[in-house]
């Protein structure tokens, strides 16, 4: 019975980590999409050193004067933002969940727009 009990415990653990995996992607397209339309110069994927401190990618925004390198966290859920929020407050995160792939831009562009006048969103 404990052998049944430890599958259904792995299987529970499986979709949390491919919900994970989705937002991500989702967020990837969103950020093409910002690179292509000049919004974003560049980004890439975090390496796992950087991911273990709360990064998922890295951001290259264009300033004023130069370009700024911002991290990004990316969260399936507002409940597990919030303890990235208590544990990584000076690294911007962006919950996607279930939220529609407009949505997802218009919380990119705010949280990079408020990065650049030194304000660290969480949304």
């Amino acid at each position: 019975m404990n052998k049944n009990l430890g599958l259904f415990k792995e299987e529970l653990t499986l979709p949390l980590y491919g919900e994970g995996y989705r937002s991500e992607e989702r967020v990837r397209a969103a950020l093409q999409r910002l690179k292509k339309q000049n919004f974003l110069s560049d980004f890439l994927k975090a390496r796992p050193k950087d991911d273990k401190a709360g990064i998922d990618f890295w951001l290259v925004v264009p300033g004023e004067f130069k370009y700024l390198e911002m991290p990004l966290q990316v969260k399936s859920s507002e409940y597990c933002q919030i303890q990235h929020k208590n544990s990584h407050p000076k690294i911007p995160s962006v919950a996607v969940g279930h939220i529609k792939f407009k949505s997802v831009l218009k919380k990119l562009k705010k949280i990079i727009s408020r990065y650049k006048s030194n304000v660290i969103l969480h949304l």
